[in-house]
């Protein structure tokens, strides 16, 4: 049996990935407000979506393994084929450490997930990096066993993580939409308080702990997403005129294309 840790079984997939949209929530109704309301809507939906996608581990294949082999002492109190009479305390007996190491891709935290469908038996290795190392202790070198029993394991792993990634797509195609209705949600009350502002007329006060930057929080399973970058004037909306007033500018207009063409000498030089 490999040792190590239990893969696939600490923490619940759809509890975790349910708190990576609260998160995301969190963050969008933090946001700056004139960088919500002057920034484009694809740019944060790019924003958004690559911090807070959940990016399913890739193993590679066998040219990128790496195999290591190092003498140790094996416990062998709970072997079926050895008769110990004392397995109070540990057997020791000389014996080889086997560590298979395999390197992949993706979002490592996601080896400790359960997903929605899972094994009661789930796979064993060691996450190290960017390598997932499953290591073996025999009394024996028989060969043929060993690779049998990684195989195994290793086949274990790439099932577990095709029911991950089952849980995982429908999740990630989701996202962009959620962020998309979250920015319109707080865009829409920013713009209706502005409004209310301006109608009164009355300066808004200068909050002395409103922060003047913004940090967003660290993502661990991947490096710092930049957030985009706008202007940093407060936002204004577009101005409107009324119809009345429009036409009364059009007739001023009007008129003095007419005085300039009776009287083309008053405006030579102008």
């Amino acid at each position: 049996m490999a040792l190590g840790d239990l893969l696939f079984a600490k923490f619940d997939l759809r509890a975790g990935l349910e708190s990576q949209v609260q998160q995301m929530h969190d963050e969008i109704a933090g946001y700056p407000a004139n960088d919500l309301l002057n920034t484009g809507t694809e740019r944060l939906l790019d924003y958004f979506e690559d911090k807070y996608r959940a990016e399913v581990p890739e193993l590679s294949d066998e040219s990128g393994m790496e195999f290591d082999q190092t003498e140790t002492q094996v416990d062998v109190r709970y072997d079926p084929m050895r008769l110990v009479l004392d397995q109070s305390r540990p057997a020791l007996v000389a014996g080889t450490r086997y560590e298979f190491s395999v390197p992949f891709t993706g979002d490592a935290a996601l080896f400790n997930c359960r997903a929605s469908t899972s094994s009661h038996n789930p796979p064993r290795a060691v996450v190290k990096g960017d390598r997932l190392v499953f290591a073996y202790e025999r009394t024996d070198h028989n060969v043929e066993a060993l690779k049998a029993e990684f195989d195994r394991d290793l086949a274990s792993v790439k099932t577990a993580l095709g029911w991950v990634a089952s849980d995982v797509t429908p999740f990630n195609s989701s996202l962009r939409q959620t962020a998309e209705q979250a920015i319109e949600a707080r865009r829409a009350r920013l713009r209706a308080n502005q409004g209310v502002a301006a109608a009164l007329g009355i300066p808004l006060k200068r909050r002395a702990d409103t922060p003047k930057t913004y940090a967003a929080p660290q993502v661990r399973r991947k490096p710092a997403v930049a957030r985009p970058t706008s202007s940093s004037k407060p936002y204004a909306p577009e101005p409107t005129l009324e119809l009345a007033e429009y036409e009364h500018i059009l007739g001023i207009i009007g008129d003095m294309v007419t005085v300039m063409e009776q009287s083309p000498k008053a405006f030579a030089q102008m």
